[in-house]
């Protein structure tokens, strides 16, 4: 059986219905602490940066032809959609 078939309701990885990967405690935690302004913005960058390597890693190593991000550096689908839309930096 291949994790990335179409048909298959058995995943290795941990998806939410539009694939976007859920993100690791610790990559939760981050974003917690800056936004309570215990770490800068470069510090919150090199933990998606590690965490985003994981999961690259991890979905390469299922076999995966089509490897995502996971999507960590998404704050809300919504709020990033307008910020961009409004020509807003990240």
């Amino acid at each position: 059986m291949r994790l990335n078939d179409r048909h298959d309701t058995h995943s290795a990885l941990p998806c939410r219905p539009g694939r976007s990967l859920l993100r690791p405690a610790h990559l939760i935690e981050a974003r917690e602490r800056y936004r309570k302004r215990l770490i800068d913005g470069a510090e919150l960058r090199r933990i998606e940066d590690d965490a985003i390597r994981e999961v690259v890693a991890l979905q390469e190593a299922a076999g995966l032809h089509s490897i995502s991000d996971g999507e960590f550096r998404r704050q809300n689908y919504i709020v990033d959609f307008f910020r961009k839309a409004l020509g807003q930096a990240d």
